[in-house]
């Protein structure tokens, strides 16, 4: 792995994870001695994120500076369609997918949603996230193409970061069983071959969970 794409990673991590908060200031420099890389290795990995919306220029007077971008209602739904999209693309042709081999990803899935369920009890928002994570990942990793991986991985981190707020509104409202009943109908359709029906699904659980987040997003101002 180049130095480049550990610093974009490494600097994601931390956006995603919010040790880098919303509308905190980037400065190349500090940036730079906190990974132990040049300061054109951290601008290179800054123009990346900046171009996938995980940092924006703000202009001050005569000159700009680099921020965390701010979390937004308007973004949230805009990229929980894109995601929603590209999930879609993926249940599909899960349901689609010979029968043995669609057993088997149900199979997955069903472990997946067992073990959101399970981090609900647990009240720990990182378990929620994480659980919730890797059942939405599941089906893109069995069922997509390359090409929709490949915007998926562009994608999805962008939503991570909203997610561990997500997560955390679900554990505090104690709403874990809402999401799992959500991923129980995208199961279900995939498992009988209903590409209509998953996809349905899969879009209406975006758009519900996008209109949760933001109901909490709301919540915090």
């Amino acid at each position: 792995m180049s130095r480049v794409t550990a610093s974009y990673e490494k600097l994601r991590d931390l956006i995603v994870s919010r040790q880098l908060l919303p509308g905190a200031s980037i400065i190349d420099v500090h940036i730079a001695r906190r990974l132990g890389v040049s300061r054109t290795t951290v601008r290179i990995a800054l123009h990346r994120l900046q171009q996938e919306g995980f940092i924006v220029a703000s202009d001050l007077g005569t000159y700009s500076r680099l921020l965390v971008a701010p979390v937004d209602e308007a973004d949230v739904r805009e990229l929980a369609r894109l995601i929603a999209e590209l999930e879609a693309i993926a249940v599909e042709r899960a349901a689609l997918l010979e029968r043995p081999d669609r057993k088997q990803l149900v199979r997955r899935l069903k472990q997946a949603n067992r073990d959101l369920l399970l981090a609900g009890r647990g009240n720990v928002a990182r378990d929620v996230f994480e659980q919730d994570r890797v059942f939405h990942r599941v089906c893109v990793d069995t069922a997509a193409g390359p090409r929709v991986r490949a915007l998926y991985d562009v994608v999805k981190p962008q939503w991570d970061r909203y997610g561990m707020m997500y997560s955390a509104s679900m554990v505090d409202r104690r709403a874990v069983g809402v999401s799992v009943r959500e991923h129980t109908a995208i199961i279900g359709a995939i498992d009988r071959g209903n590409t209509a029906a998953a996809r349905r699904a899969v879009r209406a659980t975006w758009s519900a969970g996008a209109e949760r987040l933001a109901r909490f997003l709301t919540s915090l101002t």
